[in-house]
């Protein structure tokens, strides 16, 4: 995978002061996509749905409703990603309370 690649590391350590490298990142949280925080659910009820009708249209209405997303909410669910993501390495990837973050 292109992420793991090891140019692609180096890249991104060289570039990001708080790189997280693919040893330490764990493996398969879903919940630990950035997206999934807010971003996906802002999308969603920008989307005029009823226009909705193939794979092309879905395409294009997500293109549409993203224009529609404050961007000072993507950088607040950013944020809480990232303290999300700083958190479950200090925990070791363990469980981590919702209530705790």
């Amino acid at each position: 995978m292109a992420h793991r690649d090891s140019q692609s590391q180096t890249w991104c350590e060289e570039h990001f002061f708080d790189f997280i490298d693919k040893d330490r990142w764990p493996p398969n949280s879903l919940d630990l996509n950035v997206l999934d925080y807010h971003v996906w659910d802002a999308v969603g009820q920008q989307m005029r749905r009823d226009k909705v009708n193939n794979y092309e249209t879905l395409r294009e209405e997500i293109k549409k409703a993203v224009e529609f997303v404050p961007k000072k909410n993507v950088a607040s669910s950013v944020d809480a990603w990232s303290r999300h993501i700083i958190k479950l390495s200090k925990n070791k990837g363990a469980y981590i309370l919702s209530s705790s973050l």
